[in-house]
């Protein structure tokens, strides 16, 4: 496990372009399920999110061999301007063949990494699986269907999983890291000689880069150079809401005592209850599902004064030296004291 069984024919640099162009791949798997859904859907592509929008979660992980593979979490919600988890009158078998359908065509020309090599037409294998996920509780079933919960198991397993562990750090690893090195160089050799004004014959990116010249930077990662963890924008609560609720959290459960009170408890358990009612009878009257934003901006807009931190920036020159003459003189002979004891010290030395 983790290393090939004839080292001497395992392809190491197709393995690296591989990796590094993984990410753009997935990209235009992604780009391409959008058209697919529209295509199904008989709209344009640009009013496709006004039907459906589709959602995804999605974690990298590295097999045995160092070769990353991805598992995502797709998800088929209402327009986009209803909000997270707008319900969707769209059947999953049309989000099931937009998938397919996308991802059996996205593909990717690698350009050469040497003078002598090839370009390469990257594409998802056939170990694409797509499966559906029901509702129900988790089971050891393997015929049975799979469960949100199981899919939540899953991902925290991939997201958390230890790299170092999963790709035993070998010959074969070293090799990969190596790989990358060299087509690094011949990067950088490369971009020398085009600033010389000689003429190149591998192509460059859009912005007159060498399409590797950043390879060496990620080969700690083996090449990888996408990030281990992402999701669509409207898939889930944002980073900036996660920053704004943590805040939120602190300031309140700071007070003298580092604890709340049970009387600011039930003030804030009502204003709570107050907003939620406000903007659900708002959304009822509207025929849309509650917006949970505006909850958060309503709730946090509004503030207690006994909560409020007033800060005053008016600041005032006073002075520079020492106040008084006391002050000077301890602060001369404190400075003497310490010369001497340097001069003792250099002495002693």
């Amino acid at each position: 496990m983790g290393s090939p069984i004839c080292p001497d024919c395992y392809d190491y640099l197709g393995h690296v372009v591989w990796q590094y162009h993984a990410p753009e791949l997935w990209r235009r798997a992604i780009q391409d399920v959008s058209r697919q859904l529209a295509a199904r859907l008989g709209v344009p592509v640009s009013k496709v999110s006004k039907v459906v929008s589709r959602q995804y979660g999605r974690t990298a992980e590295m097999q045995a061999r160092g070769a990353v593979h991805f598992h995502a979490l797709f998800r088929l919600d209402g327009p986009l301007d209803e909000g997270i988890g707008a319900a969707c009158g769209v059947g999953v078998d049309v989000m099931v063949e937009a998938i397919e359908a996308a991802f059996s065509r996205a593909q990717v020309q690698a350009p050469p990494t040497f003078e002598c090599d090839q370009s390469r037409v990257l594409r998802w294998g056939e170990q694409i699986d797509i499966r559906i996920v029901r509702e129900g509780s988790r089971t050891d079933d393997p015929d049975a269907p799979i469960t949100g919960e199981q899919v939540a198991a899953y991902l925290a397993k991939y997201s958390t999983k230890d790299t170092s562990l999963a790709v035993p750090d070998g010959a074969h690893v070293h090799r990969i890291k190596q790989t990358c090195a060299e087509v690094h160089e011949a990067a950088i050799l490369r971009a020398e000689s085009r600033r010389a004004g000689e003429e190149v014959p591998v192509p460059v990116d859009s912005e007159g880069r060498d399409h590797y010249v950043l390879i060496g930077k990620w080969a700690k990662e083996l090449g990888y150079r996408g990030h281990y963890s992402s999701k669509s924008r409207c898939y889930s609560v944002t980073y900036r809401t996660l920053r704004r609720r943590r805040a939120r959290f602190q300031q309140v459960t700071k007070s003298r005592c580092y604890s709340v009170t049970y009387r600011t408890l039930r003030r804030r358990r009502a204003r709570f209850q107050q907003v939620m009612q406000e903007e659900t009878e708002r959304a009822q009257r509207a025929g849309k599902p509650v917006d949970l934003a505006a909850v958060e901006e309503a709730l946090l807009s509004q503030e207690d004064e006994s909560e409020t931190s007033v800060v005053i920036g008016v600041w005032e020159f006073v002075g520079v030296g020492w106040t008084n003459q006391g002050e000077v003189e301890i602060a001369t002979a404190a400075a003497a004291r310490a010369r001497e004891y340097a001069q003792l010290r250099a002495g002693k030395q």
